[in-house]
């Protein structure tokens, strides 16, 4: 018995540790029906539960996530997945209701997605907008490392930084393939319709929702796949709308900013911003590759170590033989501590006086900064305003001297002098006039020339960079500017001009009191400008006034930092001289010491020695080498720019766009581009600002290779800068290509200049691109380019409308090489409208068509009537055909509303264009015209329709006759109703209308003062009121009455064919 209770005491004890054993292990298996290492979800609960589970960052590797249903997590209270590494199948279901709006950053239904995880087949629905840092923010992921797949994503997202509707960031090992946005996304720096920030790879994705179109003034890089983008892009299409109206910067329907590879994606949203805002790319980084010269201070030590190891050597070779050797060896190793000393010593002087003016000069150009905005202000301020006083004060000067012109002839001899006097005084008043322009001018001048500094200096000194500073101090001429000397010279000629103009009016009074009354007209012409120019003039000393008083702040904080900035630099230059040459001076001395030292010991040993020998002279060839190296260094290390522009160049890596169309119209402000906005480096410290390329402060000796190739890219959308800069495939290139890219859309500059059918602005190269546009705008206008510098093998189909200076069929100018260059002949010619031999030449259509690689859509011209976006038919035309009216289409109803092709030229067609319906209501009533028409018509009427009426001379037994006709573009009914004013028709009136030569009476009835009857669209109406007769007196005014009804019809078929329709 006890046997088997110990058995069963056994039994139980081995059945409570494999319960143990069997809940231990149930509480590692998976949540929610796992079978092996897949999960099938069902709910949101099984989503809860993943979330709990995926706090670890290994939990999930290895692990498959199924959803078989969708799911909803309104209300739930579910956070997000914190990071996953496994598989998630949607298996085509969707997530809805997910929501983050707490504070943070790298958020999303997955916070993170590690390497290796794959997120596939599913549709997300969401709001995302947290806030405190709100950084790397995205519907389904905060950043991606793995890879996401057939997902698309619906809903909201905001965010401040790496803003993105899929992914905040793909990571460089990230993926994001064949997915699609319905999202809106808001983002103030890095916004995109797939991801905000991209280092890995995106492909084959489509973003139909909008980013930052709210009108976001931070916003910065903003773009319909990716805000920034320094990976890959490829095969992607946006169709939203990227941007808003004079808004943002940096703005691209596939990316704002980029220096990756953008390949064959495509654009046909409406992409809008400020600055730098282009079909494919807003701004288009180069890719550089730096390479570093020999540092010329690790060339010192490495010859300062060869010294040392030498002299130990040498030690060695004569310790036996050298009486005076060790005194010599001695002093030996003390000049080359002393010239180490040295050299440590002038790093630490240098960096250390750098540091300090660079800080000085920093705050006193930040102080200039901060006075400038003030100072811009009043600058502009003065010149509008002083601009129409000076233009008044010119135009009554002009009106007086013609005055005195007219009377020179008929002055008495006894008032010659009088008018020469008043000649003497318009000379001077026109000199002072002239002085006051200049000064103006010269006050704007130097305004621009201060801010253009303040922005190269700031550059500059952020980098400690006081070379860069001088330099700008000196390009900009800083030191010349004098503001308070304008203002003074200003106010001397306004004080001359008042006196002047006393004279003036002195001198003309005794003119007029000598001259008596005999000079009326001309008296009151010149005594009205003298008033004027008075007025002008106290107009004018007034803004000065203002301007004074306005920028006296501003201007003593630039005077006054102006004068610290001069100081310090010429200090800094005249202490690092000082400093430099007396350490030269002391290495020089240690140098030549130990040279001598050395002789001393050669000798004493004896040329027989040969290895002494050998090692004497290797000591001086590194003491050479130090000297070299010392040198080196008090020289300014160099940069070299090099720029890789070759189509090889274009076929891998990053720093290209490759193959991408854009369909979608641009506009913005500044830099604005049907591919490209601008192509430049990105400048950190102004996004206002264009850069040039200066020198950095560099420590050694570096070449810097860029790449930025535009290739075989198509631009067909319209390009509009408010302001300048306006490209069809780049608005703006400071470095870069475009090769082989092509583009028909037209391109404006509304207010300002720099337009082209390629580029606006390029100082970079253009080759084998070809162009058909309208350009238009004020002055540098080009077929190409606006402005150019290397131009070759391009193609022109251009017609350009400005109204400046510079205008050219190729280009408006170039500076650079320009060869090959072909256009169309039309109106414009040439670079700035002249061929130069071998770089431009016209062609006439024939030639033009058999060209090598012409696009051909160039040779095909359509025109194609559209009703809204209904495409009502395409007619081919030649070159400078033209097309029947009859062959229109009949305009499509829309809603009983009169419809009509625009207007347009139809009898010399050179270019492909769209003519679009349009469509008024129905006009109801037509008159003949006055206060109180004598006839009006009523029915339906286009607005372009007419009703003629004309009444004969003679009454015709007492009774009136009228000749009418309706003339329209439209069809006419058969018959309206007329109203006759029949005011002058007493008692009981009768109406006819004279048909086929006879008086056919008609009924009608009164309503007021109007006589109401049914009549057809023309004819002769014959009125006659009670009393007055028979209508034989009617009929025998027929034949007049149907001549003239026959030339009226005849009228009124010429103007039916007369049919409207425009572009």
């Amino acid at each position: 018995m006890k046997r088997r209770n110990n058995a069963m005491m056994n039994y139980a004890k081995r059945g409570a540790a494999l319960l143990l054993a069997l809940v231990f292990c149930l509480g590692l298996l998976p949540p929610a029906g796992a079978e092996g290492d897949t999960i099938t979800i069902h709910d949101a609960s099984g989503l809860l539960k993943l979330a709990q589970s995926c706090t670890s960052d290994t939990w999930s590797q290895g692990v498959t996530v199924v959803l078989a249903a969708d799911i909803s997590l309104a209300g739930t209270g579910f956070s997000t997945i914190p990071v996953f590494r496994g598989t998630f199948d949607g298996a085509g279901h969707t997530i809805s209701g997910f929501a983050w709006l707490d504070k943070g950053s790298k958020v999303g239904l997955f916070r993170t997605l590690g390497e290796g995880a794959v997120v596939k087949n599913l549709t997300l629905d969401g709001v995302v907008a947290p806030g405190g840092s709100q950084s790397q923010v995205g519907i389904l992921a905060g950043e991606n490392h793995g890879t996401v797949e057939q997902v698309t994503v619906t809903g909201d997202v905001t965010g401040d930084e790496d803003v993105g509707a899929l992914v905040g960031v793909n990571g460089s090992s990230g993926v994001v393939r064949s997915c699609t946005n319905r999202a809106s996304v808001t983002g103030n720096t890095n916004s995109g319709g797939i991801a905000g920030r991209n280092e890995g790879m995106i492909q084959s994705c489509t973003n139909l929702g909008e980013v930052n179109t709210g009108g976001n003034d931070a916003a910065t890089n903003s773009g319909g796949i990716a805000g920034r983008n320094t990976g890959t892009v490829a095969d992607c299409t946006n169709h939203a709308a990227v941007g808003y109206a004079h808004t943002g910067y940096n703005t691209g329907g596939i990316a704002g900013i980029q220096n990756g590879a953008l390949l064959r994606c495509f654009n046909d949203g409406e992409i809008l911003g400020r600055k730098d805002v282009g079909g494919i790319v807003g701004q288009f980084e180069p890719y550089v590759t730096l390479t570093y010269g020999e540092d010329p201070m690790e060339r010192l030590d490495g010859a300062l170590a060869s010294l040392s190891t030498l002299m130990t050597q040498l030690s060695g070779q004569i310790h036996s033989s050298a009486g005076d050797a060790v005194d010599d060896i001695s002093a030996i190793h003390g000049s080359l501590s002393a010239i180490q000393d040295v050299i440590h010593g002038t790093g630490s002087d240098f960096n250390t006086d750098t540091s300090a003016a660079a800080d000085q000069v920093y705050n006193a150009v930040q102080t200039i900064n901060g006075a400038m905005s003030g100072l811009l202000d009043e600058v502009d301020r003065l010149t509008r305003r002083a601009s129409a006083d000076l233009d008044e004060v010119g135009n009554q000067l002009t009106a007086l001297r013609k005055g005195l012109k007219n009377l020179t002839g008929t002055l008495e001899d006894s008032l010659s002098d009088t008018g020469d006097s008043l000649s003497s005084t318009l000379d001077a008043l026109e000199r002072e006039h002239s002085g006051l322009v200049s000064e103006l001018r010269q006050i704007a001048d130097e305004t621009d020339r201060l801010e253009s500094f303040v922005k190269d200096a700031l550059q500059a000194a952020a980098r400690l960079d006081l070379a860069g500073i001088l330099d700008a101090y000196k390009r900009w001429d800083v030191g010349s500017i004098d503001f308070n000397g304008h203002l003074s010279r200003i106010s001397g000629h306004l004080e001359a001009m008042g006196s002047d103009t006393f004279h003036l009016a002195d001198r003309l009074t005794t003119l007029w009191q000598e001259a008596g009354d005999e000079m009326g007209d001309a008296r009151r012409d010149m005594d009205r400008a003298a008033r004027a120019l008075e007025k002008a003039l106290d107009a004018l000393n007034g803004h000065v006034k203002d301007f004074s008083q306005g920028s006296v702040e501003q201007l003593r904080v630039v005077n006054s930092q102006a004068d610290i900035i001069e100081d310090v630099l010429n200090g800094y230059l005249d202490t690092l001289g000082d400093k430099g040459q007396e350490r030269l001076d002391e290495l020089d001395g240690h140098l030549d010491d130990i040279s001598q030292r050395v002789d001393q010991m050669t000798q004493g040993a004896g040329q027989t020695n040969q290895e002494l020998h050998a090692t004497t002279t290797a000591i001086i060839g590194q003491l050479d080498e130090a000297r070299k190296a010392i040198v080196e260094l008090t020289e300014v290390p160099e940069k070299t720019v090099k720029e890789n522009t070759s189509a090889e160049g274009a076929q891998s890596g990053p720093g290209r766009v490759v193959g991408c169309r854009n369909e979608g119209g641009i506009q913005a402000d500044t830099n604005v581009g049907g591919i490209a906005g601008a192509v430049s480096p990105e400048l950190s410290l102004d996004p206002e600002e264009n850069l040039e390329l200066d020198g950095e402060n560099l420590l050694v000796d570096t070449t810097a290779l860029l790449k930025a190739i535009l290739y075989q890219c198509d631009n067909r959308g319209p390009v509009t800068a408010k302001n300048e800069c306006a490209g069809g495939v780049l608005g703006r290139g400071e470095v870069g290509a475009a090769l082989s890219c092509t583009s028909m859309g037209p391109v404006g500059a509304d207010d300002g200049s720099f337009a082209g059918g390629i580029a606006g602005l390029s100082r970079g190269v253009l080759r084998s691109c070809a162009a058909q546009a309208d350009v238009n705008g004020d002055s540098s206008l080009g077929g190409i380019a606006g402005e150019g510098r290397d131009i070759a093998d391009c193609i022109a189909m251009t017609r350009i409308d400005g109204s400046g200076e510079r205008l050219g069929a190729v280009a408006g100018w170039a500076d650079g090489t320009v060869s090959g260059n072909y256009y169309l002949q039309e109106k414009a010619v040439g670079i700035d409208g002249i061929d130069y031999a071998g770089q431009t030449a016209p062609l006439s259509f024939g030639a033009f068509s058999a060209l090598e690689g012409i696009p051909a859509d160039f040779l095909t011209f359509r025109v194609t009537f559209q009703a809204g976006e209904r495409v009502v038919d395409t007619v081919e035309v030649p070159y400078g055909g033209s097309l029947d009216p009859a062959a229109f289409p009949e305009v499509p109803s829309d809603g009983g509303r009169y419809g009509a092709w625009a207007p347009f030229d139809h009898n010399h067609i050179t270019r492909s264009l769209t003519v679009e319906a349009v469509y008024e209501d129905w006009v109801t009533t037509i008159s003949s015209g006055g206060e109180r028409p004598l006839l009006l018509a009523e029915g339906a009427f286009s607005p372009d329709a007419r009703l003629e009426l004309a009444q004969r001379p003679e009454p015709v037994d007492g009774a009136a006759a009228y000749d009418y006709q309706i003339t329209d573009g439209a069809e006419l009914p058969d018959t309206v109703t007329l109203r006759v004013c029949a005011d002058g028709l007493r008692g009981s009136v009768r109406a006819a209308l004279l048909q086929d030569g006879s008086a056919v009476p008609i009924e009608a009835e009164r309503d007021g003062s109007y006589l109401v009857l049914t009549a057809p669209t023309a004819g002769t109406l014959l009125l006659s009121a009670s009393g007055s007769g028979t209508l034989l007196p009617w009929v025998l005014a027929a034949a007049a009455a149907a001549v003239l009804l026959a030339l009226l019809f005849l009228r009124r078929r010429r103007k039916k064919t007369n049919v409207a329709a425009s572009v």
